[in-house]
């Protein structure tokens, strides 16, 4: 049988554990201003795009910016910021909200590329978001073997004519106009 102190010492620990719980349980259940990056592929060939979503979760009146960059700007050495597009606003609960950006990437270089947070400002503000990583490939190509390429093709001129394909009430209402 359990003595009086173990059975206190139980009780205690018991509701120390509810406590604790409850209280990390509700303060995680609350939202909070975060800023998240996300990439739609870690691998790409040489040219291809991949896409990076940033998405800043923060009160529905805050004032958010958004990393700018121009057309053709490196976000990194080695990898392009072909352009931005802002996403629709997604409510979320206790009057927060979530506002994305989608920027598109692209490279010309095979190699690993480290993508580094990127900042958002949430009133004045700022907030990271995690590195990112982007593995660029190239297409082997056999330059040994040129004959096994063809070339180009000409122009090539249609097998009919277009008035042809006119009928004859097309061509009434033609030049009744």
């Amino acid at each position: 049988m359990r003595t009086y102190l173990e059975a206190k010492l139980s009780w205690w620990v018991r509701v120390f554990l509810i406590l604790f719980t409850s209280y990390f349980s509700l303060s995680t259940s609350f939202a909070q201003v975060s800023v998240e990056a996300q990439i739609d592929s870690i691998q790409i060939f040489v040219g291809q795009q991949a896409h990076v979503t940033l998405t800043a979760t923060s009160k529905e009146k805050a004032k958010v910016e958004f990393p700018q960059f121009q057309p053709t700007q490196n976000i990194t050495p080695g990898v392009e910021v072909l352009g931005s597009q802002e996403q629709a606003l997604q409510e979320r609960d206790n009057g927060y909200v979530s506002r994305s950006v989608i920027y598109t990437l692209t490279s010309f270089d095979d190699t690993l590329y480290y993508l580094p947070p990127m900042t958002v400002k949430i009133d004045g503000k700022p907030y990271h978001s995690k590195s990112l990583a982007l593995k660029v490939l190239t297409i082997e190509v056999d330059t040994t073997n040129v004959d096994q390429f063809f070339g180009p093709k000409d122009v090539q001129d249609n097998p009919f004519q277009w008035s042809d394909w006119r009928s004859e009430e097309h061509t009434s209402e033609l030049q009744s106009l």
